[in-house]
């Protein structure tokens, strides 16, 4: 699977799709090379019915922090008909993040991302 795009001033920003077991959200997702971990916003935690499963400390810019940890199914649009899909990807939900979700190196993990810069382009890969 191939996923092609332009980075914009926002940066690196996907279409994503997230089933939970009462609803689905659709909205931005934002390839975060700087986070671990990916995190789907609390209101997209809230629409698609998520309860927490569990709570990992986390330091954030705010400090140490307590963050509920969610599973759902998260389809990456824009590659093949149905997109990249993870049937159940563990998030962490945080607050007021801009996108519905940040794509942290635990998705990035699964394939390889090349990009050029600001402005350019990046591709993400996946066997």
């Amino acid at each position: 699977m191939i996923l092609e795009g332009v980075i914009g001033p926002r940066g690196m920003i996907v279409e994503v799709i997230v089933v939970g077991p009462d609803g689905t959200a659709r909205g931005e997702g934002m390839i975060d090379t700087g986070a671990r971990t990916s995190c789907l916003d609390d209101a997209g935690m809230k629409k698609i019915g998520a309860k927490a499963i569990s709570y990992e400390g986390r330091r954030t810019i705010c400090g140490n922090v307590d963050m509920p940890v969610v599973e759902a199914a998260v389809t990456i649009a824009g590659g093949p008909p149905d997109g990249l899909y993870y049937p159940k990807a563990r998030l962490m939900v945080g607050q007021n993040l801009g996108h519905l979700m940040l794509l942290g190196r635990d998705v990035l993990a699964l394939g390889t991302l090349h990009y050029d810069g600001a402005g350019k382009w990046f591709r993400f890969e996946t066997p």
